[in-house]
């Protein structure tokens, strides 16, 4: 059975912890529960590295090609004013998908920037190309 330290040498079993809490009142019991999933919580966070990985591979996640191929003909029929009332409503659905993802990207880049303590621009450079 695991057991913690309470105190330099001393060290007291799980079930006898248990038993120890149950005295306690609610509210003391509450406010060690808040103390104890901080502790969970700070545990459960990936390192200054794995966020960094987890972040990089956000940001190069691509937009599928379908997405990309539907939305270009949904606006060369707009611009030919060949355009149905249907796809104009997926043009709309489909555009602020596209914003929102790439606000999303914006918002990965900068916290990246912030976790490697580098400017957005360089960052920003170093994933964004651009087109000529």
């Amino acid at each position: 059975m695991q057991s913690i330290e309470v105190a330099k040498g001393v060290e007291i079993g799980f079930s006898d912890l248990v038993k120890s809490l149950r005295k306690l009142d609610t509210g003391s019991l509450e406010k060690l529960a808040g103390e104890i999933g901080k502790v969970v919580a700070l545990r459960k966070q990936p390192t200054k590295a794995e966020r960094e990985a987890q972040l990089v591979k956000e940001i190069k996640k691509k937009i599928p090609a379908s997405i990309l191929k539907y939305e270009k003909s949904l606006m060369t029929k707009l611009h030919n004013d060949t355009i149905t009332k249907k796809e104009k409503e997926d043009l709309g659905v489909t555009i602020n998908y596209l914003e929102n993802l790439a606000a999303e990207r914006l918002a990965l880049l900068a916290e990246l920037a912030k976790l490697r303590n580098e400017s957005f621009d360089k960052v920003c450079a170093e994933f964004i190309k651009p087109k000529l």
